[in-house]
């Protein structure tokens, strides 16, 4: 079974608190997201923590992708 990760899980891993830790160690096990957990992430990181878009590009360069289509 692979995990699914949602938006939540990225923004944890990518903001300072709690839930920072336990989000990286999440993502460093690998598993899968979607282009929409892509867009909402890159959305919440510009207009709620005004984050620029060289430090989103910069974060979701660390997390190992594996783009495949949904009908393999």
């Amino acid at each position: 079974m692979t995990a699914f990760y949602d938006t939540n899980i990225f923004v944890y891993a990518f903001t300072e608190g709690p839930k920072q830790t336990a989000a990286r160690l999440a993502l460093a096990e690998g598993g899968v997201i979607s282009v929409q957990v892509l867009n909402e992430f890159a959305n919440v990181m510009r207009r709620k923590h005004q984050r620029a878009w060289a430090e989103i590009e910069a974060a979701l360069d660390v997390v190992p992708f594996d783009f495949r289509t949904c009908c393999q």
